[in-house]
């Protein structure tokens, strides 16, 4: 959803959001729809569960180089920008 609109970029494009695998219903008549929903939502919880693991993943590592550092007013500092003038 974008802040500024309110709507989804879908929405303001075709006038209706897609299809998820929320809002596909699994309660068809017809077989073949049943299983397709039925895997699209498998992939789907697979899917979260794989991005839950890599965001863990991503937060172990970069916690190994991160540092606590408290500074107090006064304090010297380094900067490293190339657009400053000092």
């Amino acid at each position: 959803m974008n802040e500024s609109t309110g709507e989804t970029p879908a929405f303001l494009m075709q006038g209706q959001d897609p299809l998820t695998p929320v809002t596909i219903q699994t309660n068809s008549d017809v077989p073949t729809a049943r299983l397709f929903a039925s895997q699209l939502q498998q992939t789907t919880i697979k899917v979260q569960h794989n991005l839950r693991k890599a965001q863990e993943r991503q937060k172990a590592h970069a916690d190994i180089l991160r540092r606590d550092v408290k500074y107090s007013v006064g304090d010297k500092g380094v900067a490293l920008h190339t657009q400053f003038n000092i």
